[in-house]
């Protein structure tokens, strides 16, 4: 019986547009897989990562992206962030494997209400420098 009275609960206290938004649509934050990257020692290169909202074809207005980046990221690229994007650029000063995470924290700025079943995501990465 409990069983049964929690969803009622919920969608009397929540509403029922709201509930259908939070259940049935599955909207969250994903930073985007990409495979490794081969780079060459003191020659120029732009990598590009991307995040998304998942089930929203809005993603670019309604929401705020930020990101942190840890781990080692190889020596002579900058790392710059362009709305839902993470843009590393520059010239790699050092031979070696490079492994780091990117997180992705989402935040809805939209005027209707939307639920985000889940507001960050993070995604690991890795550079080969030669």
């Amino acid at each position: 019986m409990r069983k049964l009275l929690l969803p009622f609960v919920f969608l009397v206290l929540c509403g029922c547009d709201d509930a259908l938004e939070c259940g049935l649509v599955n909207r969250r934050a994903d930073m985007q897989d990409k495979p490794a990257q081969v780079l060459t020692r003191d020659a120029y290169a732009t990598i590009t990562y991307e995040a998304e909202v998942v089930n929203d074809t809005a993603d670019d207005e309604e929401y705020d992206y930020s990101f942190d980046v840890y781990g080692d990221v190889p020596p002579g690229l900058t790392i710059t962030y362009e709305h839902r994007q993470v843009v590393l650029r520059g010239y790699p000063q050092r031979s070696g494997v490079y492994d780091f995470s990117i997180r992705v924290y989402v935040d809805y700025v939209g005027i209707d209400f939307k639920c985000l079943n889940d507001d960050s995501d993070e995604n690991t990465y890795r550079i080969t420098v030669q």
